[in-house]
């Protein structure tokens, strides 16, 4: 699972009258962690086979997405 707040939609005017509430979330948050009723923790196996994705890679790959909509995060990082 992957859960993107790209830090500039945050700042936007258009999102400050939508009445969020942070008690909304609080029972799906813990310790600044989504809680584990949501998503399971990641065994070891899976936290080595995690990749880091810089903001840039992110952008490009939505373009590809764009371009080819069966494209997967496996085939993009191939290509780059």
């Amino acid at each position: 699972m992957i859960i993107i707040c790209r830090e500039k939609c945050l700042n936007l005017r258009k999102y400050e009258n939508l009445e969020w509430s942070i008690e909304d979330w609080n029972m799906i948050v813990e310790e600044k962690h989504l809680a584990n009723w949501i998503v399971r923790i990641s065994d070891n196996n899976t936290v080595n086979r995690a990749i880091q994705v810089s903001t840039d890679m992110i952008a490009q790959y939505e373009e590809a997405k764009k371009i080819n909509s069966n494209i997967s995060i496996d085939g993009f990082m191939k290509l780059t």
